[in-house]
């Protein structure tokens, strides 16, 4: 069910043009019949073109597989052809070779040359543009490396003269200019490996002296800076050095600050020792056991791996004993049994320790080894080394420093010399190049080349190649359908006709409430068996009494469920029925409309407002003796004008005598009551009220109903006409509830059907007439 507010959807534009294409298909086929026709003019009016053809086998002489003693592979090889063959159709196609073939065959005088080429151009651009040169043969021959020359004319001896000379010509300027070419390219490179030569031996001479010059150790890839890498080793010696300079120095500052602080006499043999490491007791130890007399040399030299291994493992373990006892004692205190423990452990070690002193010579025994006499000769032995280290890298320095003056100074020789290097290693590359492209071209003298052979003589063609029958047919057809494509598209640009429902919705932005087919002027005789009430005088167009079954009334009931929802949360009890133009059928949807309605179980009233050309009383055959202009001119009341039908709760008000003055009664404030009377009586009252665009009445009784109803005819009214009916109905600010678009022909009798096409007249002498294409007789008179 449409509503007012519902989205229009824009339809494909694929299926907009094939509905044009279907509603002009006439002009496609016009379109289609003149290019068919024009193809087949051309085919019998443009002149016969004949062509011949040849075939020349190109193949190059290859000089570098004999110079190299080495067979080329395919792919190289097929590259090189490729490339060979576009270079030959290119000076094939060349203006040189043309005009060489024009002066020694005369070509120019040819008569077919003569009349076709064009005043502005030469012979020679006449045959370049028929000449086609390609590559390859036919078929399963498209790879071969031959050439296919075509030259087209409109004589079939001219054709043949033209290629031949050009063959000859082709032939004879390849084989003058590779002669050329070798002889120059001989004599130049042969120069140019001359004065190369010179060039590469003065290079060299000037890189030899420059490096015995300046004592620069030539290598085989470059020269070598003796200083720089001497200068290398002293910096790393000078390094190491201050290296144990500065840790000498750290370990010496390290046992002054503990010798002279207020509590040095205070300090335990193990806090002494704490400050030795293993390696540095082991060796004071021997400096102290050298200075004691007696002690043999053996005791002095201890240098035995194995016994300096042990001495040194027995001291360690008795210096972590002693660091161990420390550690204690500060965490638990004297008497702590983990002190006392460690302690029993310290005095196994020493008495270890005494046993193998005891061992030794008696001198040893006398004196101990204490840890202050330890520390004593471990300070001194470090001012020494201090001393001597101090010695050593002055020493290195000043050898660094003067290296570092001679490295600079060979570093700049050795930048020069490998300018030197390199600039003949350029002329050597230079040189080997010069010499191989020397070797190269000899050989090609002797053994390069092109050699061409004519492997299929020039054929003549025994018909004529252009105009071709099917292609002419082919393209006409092609260009005639496009003429008739635009032809179409230009007459629907301009019909200004609605073509479908949905245009009339895109176009007028109203909901569509309905579409109803076309009905039949008379019914069929199939149908009048079907005839619902054969013996009824109402109208046979009222399809919804006559045949309720029938797909038309189908279409009916829908428009009376659009326009129930329709009226959904407002009052719609009166509904006015109104179109564009006369002959739109909106009467005959009318009186279904209300026939619908009632069969819908509604009371329903029609009131004819069409005050000049009433038709409601004939579509439901009754009466024309009172109705609307009487109540409205107070000569009747409005229940004694209401007439019932054969419908049931279906009631219709004529619409009387003709009045004088129909816009004024609608004007009137008893319209207005007249309105409100009904209202309260009826679920829902039709007005079928005349054509907006042909009389005035439409438009006053627009405001005064609940809603309006447009019907559109798509197959007579145009575009304009009914947005014309919409701008007026808005500007009146009537409620214009949908669209029914209708595709009724009417009948024969109908005043709004195909056979009415005037407008509505009124003569202020009492008569009242519609002007008609056939009669312009009076149809009633006061």
């Amino acid at each position: 069910v449409p509503h007012s507010h519902d989205p229009v959807e824009e339809s494909p534009a694929l299926l907009g043009i094939l509905a044009m294409l279907r509603r002009r298909k006439g002009l496609l086929i016009f379109g289609l019949l003149v290019g068919l026709g024009a193809g087949t003019l051309y085919f019998f009016q443009a002149k016969r073109i004949y062509r011949s053809e040849v075939l020349i086998l190109v193949e190059r002489k290859d000089a570098a597989q004999v110079a190299s003693g080495t067979e080329r592979g395919d792919f190289e090889r097929n590259a090189m052809n490729e490339d060979m063959l576009s270079t030959q159709m290119e000076i094939f196609r060349s203006r040189r070779v043309v005009t060489d073939a024009i002066a020694a065959g005369g070509l120019d005088s040819l008569p077919s040359i003569v009349a076709e080429k064009k005043e502005t151009e030469d012979a020679a651009d006449y045959i370049i543009d028929q000449l086609s040169v390609t590559r390859g043969g036919e078929g399963q021959a498209k790879t071969a490396h031959v050439l296919c020359v075509r030259f087209e004319c409109v004589s079939r001896e001219d054709a043949d003269k033209v290629l031949d000379a050009l063959v000859q010509s082709y032939r004879k300027f390849l084989g003058d200019t590779f002669q050329v070419t070798s002889q120059e390219a001989v004599k130049l490179i042969t120069e140019a490996e001359q004065r190369l030569e010179k060039e590469l031996k003065g290079a060299e001479d000037e890189y030899q002296r420059f490096c015995e010059a300046n004592s620069l150790l030539v290598t085989e890839d470059s020269t070598t800076n003796l200083a720089q890498e001497s200068l290398q080793k002293v910096e790393q010696e000078l390094n190491e050095s201050r290296l144990r300079y500065a840790n000498a120095k750290s370990r010496l500052a390290v046992i002054d600050e503990k010798l002279k602080a207020p509590d040095a006499d205070k300090h335990t043999d193990a806090e002494l020792l704490a400050l030795l490491s293993a390696d540095e007791i082991a060796r004071i130890s021997v400096f102290v056991d050298a200075t004691r007399p007696g002690v043999p040399s053996e005791k002095i030299t201890m240098s035995m791996p194995e016994r300096q291994e042990n001495e040194r493992a027995r001291k360690s373990t008795l210096l972590d004993l002693r660091l161990r006892e420390k550690q204690l004692m500060q965490d638990y205190g004297d008497g702590h049994p983990k002190v006392k423990d460690i302690r029993a452990q310290i005095e196994l070690a020493e008495s270890l320790l005494d046993e193998r002193a005891t061992e030794s010579d008696a001198p040893n025994q006398t004196e101990k080894l204490t840890p202050a006499k330890l520390l004593d000769a471990y300070r001194k032995s470090l001012e020494n080394d201090l001393a001597a280290l101090d010695l050593e890298i002055a020493d290195l320095a000043l050898q660094a420093e003067v290296l570092l003056r001679e490295a600079e100074k060979v570093s700049g020789h050795q930048v020069r010399a490998k300018m030197l290097k390199d600039d003949v290693a350029r002329r050597q590359r230079l040189y080997d190049v010069v010499v191989g492209r020397v070797r190269d071209i000899r050989l090609i003298d002797q053994y390069g080349g092109y050699l061409t052979e004519v492997i299929s003589p020039v054929q003549s063609a025994q018909k004529f190649v252009s105009p071709i029958l099917w292609l002419a047919l082919s393209l006409g057809s092609v260009g005639g359908l496009c003429f008739g494509f635009g032809l179409a598209y230009l007459v629907d640009y301009a019909d200004r006709t609605f073509r479908s429902p949905e245009e009339v919705r895109r176009t007028l932005r109203l909901p569509l409430m309905g579409h109803v087919p076309a009905l039949p002027a008379e019914p069929r005789k199939s149908r009048r068996k079907k005839n619902a009430n054969p013996a009824s005088s109402i109208d046979h167009s009222v399809v919804t009494f006559h045949y309720p079954q029938s797909w038309e009334a189908e279409s009916f009931r829908g428009l009376r469920t659009s326009v129930t929802f329709a009226g959904r949360g407002a009052s719609h009890r009166i509904i006015q029925v109104t179109s564009p133009n006369p002959g739109d059928g909106k009467t005959t949807i009318t009186a279904n409309l209300a026939v619908a309605l009632a069969q819908a179980g509604k009371r329903v009233l029609l009131v004819d407002c069409d005050l000049r050309n009433p038709r409601v009383h004939k579509m439901f055959g009754l009466e024309n003796k009172l109705g609307v202009s009487d109540c409205l001119a107070g000569d009747a009341e409005p229940f004694d004008a209401i007439q019932a039908t054969e419908v049931d709760k279906l009631w219709v008000m004529p619409r009387g005598s003709l009045p004088p003055n129909p816009s004024e009664l609608l004007t009137s404030e008893c319209f207005v009551q007249f309105l409100q009377t009904i209202r309260q009586q009826y679920d829902c009252v039709l007005l079928d009220s005349p054509p907006v665009l042909a009389v005035s009445d439409p438009c006053i009784v627009a405001p005064r109903a609940d809603g309006v109803l447009l019907v559109i005819k798509t197959a007579k009214n145009g575009i304009v006409p009914a947005v014309r009916a919409r701008e007026m109905l808005a500007s009146l600010e009537a409620q214009v509830i949908g669209v029914v678009v209708n595709r009724c022909e009417g009948r024969p009798s109908d005043e709004y059907g195909r056979h009415v096409t005037g407008v509505y007249g009124y003569v202020y002498g009492k008569e009242y007439y519609s002007e008609k294409v056939n009669s312009k007789a009076p149809v009633a008179s006061s």
